[in-house]
């Protein structure tokens, strides 16, 4: 029986999304990018347009374990073994391992002849607020470009586009003054801070370092989909985004690994290295497009709420008319009501008014000596249901004359007994 494979050392971290600069991109405008990049000696790893493999990505950053703290780490990828340090990079990359070594903000804080405040003030537009000078995109243009290159090249992670924090502007600084920056040493740093990243960075150099460990990467599912570097526009804000904005922006961004087919690998995989760069040249094209495209979903979105909610509103005022003609209705109904319990009433009071009249001329005439100090009951006590009474009794089906002839043979029957005695 075969022993079950052990299992691999993977993070889940999404891998950040791969970029290169295209300096053709950029060569309408009056600044020396190209300049200040060949000075460096970046010039190589700027234009890097690679496959990058993501399982090998998540396997290499969660494999890793320091070795000497601060200055080297040891990695395993597909049971090849490599220690990581800033020299292996150097080499690797094919980047200067010379310059002034900067990989934390404490670390540019204390460089020799550096005043982050000085160059702030040197950059941004004077009059700005002291709390608005990491907001790039209020910069002259060069100094936004310069910010796309450190923000998805140099020094990768998430967040606002244009925000620019301490070890930004320290790279910065260094581009435009031409002082020498130690690249190697930052990449080395900000990869063994990957726990703390949300996306895995280095996506294309990892392919270079992958190589020189000697890993086999044939058979290994492979993307070739990088995206050339633009310019930061004003129309992002610069400030930090909260957890939220930057959760959502990483939604919209992020490379799904699990997402792509097999069959897509292996059509990239038969793509030739050559033409990488026109298919990436083709990108630009294609995101344009899919942004109208999404617009027109939106737009329609949108008008299909409207009339939903317009039909709603007129259901609504509907049942509101309905529901005023159902209360006028009972209102009505409730009067007619009242007005035939009010007129039955009045008949009842008549006819006990009546009926006491009719028993005590009964007992004058019987006892009529007794009872004669009483004096003269008077005449017989008539109706005294008005009109409106009268309209609502007949309505409700009680006839009054059937009771008045009732009582008037009571009174002819008293006035024979009357007779009789006497």
């Amino acid at each position: 029986m075969e022993k079950a494979p052990a299992s691999k050392p993977f993070v889940q971290q999404n891998i950040f999304e791969p970029r290169y600069i295209k300096w053709d991109s950029f060569s309408d405008l009056p600044y020396e990018f190209e300049e200040l990049f060949t000075f460096q000696g970046w010039m190589e790893f700027s234009e890097l347009n690679e496959y990058y493999y993501p399982y090998l990505i998540q396997e290499f950053y969660g494999s890793m374990k320091e070795v000497v703290k601060g200055e080297s780490f040891s990695v395993r990828v597909k049971k090849k073994s490599q220690i990581i340090d800033v020299d292996f990079l150097a080499s690797v990359l094919n980047l200067p391992n010379d310059g002034n070594r900067i990989g934390t903000f404490k670390d540019s804080r204390k460089l020799e002849g550096y005043d982050e405040k000085a160059f702030q003030l040197s950059i941004f537009p004077e009059g700005t607020p002291e709390n608005e000078m990491t907001n790039i995109s209020l910069v002259p243009q060069n100094f936004r470009i310069l910010q796309s290159f450190i923000r998805y090249l140099l020094n990768p992670r998430s967040g606002s586009h244009s925000y620019a924090n301490s070890l930004d502007l320290c790279i910065m600084w260094h581009l435009v003054n031409k002082i020498r920056f130690n690249l190697p040493f930052l990449i080395f740093k900000v990869i063994a801070k990957s726990s703390k990243h949300r996306r895995l960075p280095y996506a294309m150099p990892l392919t270079l370092i992958f190589q020189a460990m000697g890993v086999d990467l044939s058979k290994e599912k492979k993307f070739s989909n990088p995206i050339p570097i633009k310019e930061i526009f004003k129309a992002d804000d610069g400030r930090k985004r909260s957890k939220k904005e930057d959760k959502k922006q990483e939604e919209e961004t992020e490379i799904e690994i699990e997402s792509e087919s097999e069959s897509d690998s292996e059509t990239e995989s038969d793509i030739p290295l050559s033409k990488l760069k026109e298919k990436s040249s083709k990108i630009d094209e294609g995101e344009s497009s899919k942004k109208k495209e999404k617009m027109k979903l939106k737009m329609s979105d949108f008008v299909k709420i409207s009339k939903a909610n317009l039909d709603m509103m007129k259901e609504i005022k509907e049942m509101s008319g309905l529901t005023l003609n159902i209360l006028e209705k009972s209102h009505e109904l409730q009067k007619g009501i009242m007005a035939e319990h009010n007129a039955k009433m009045d008949m009842l009071i008549n006819r006990l008014d009546r009926q006491e009249w009719f028993m005590k001329k009964m007992a004058q005439m019987l006892f009529g000596e007794s009872f004669g100090k009483f004096g003269d009951f008077g005449s017989y006590p008539q109706g005294t249901a008005g009109p409106s009474n009268a309209k609502a009794a007949g309505s409700s089906g009680v006839k009054i004359s059937e009771v008045e002839e009732e009582e008037e043979e009571h009174v002819e029957a008293a006035e024979k007994v009357q007779k009789k005695v006497s």
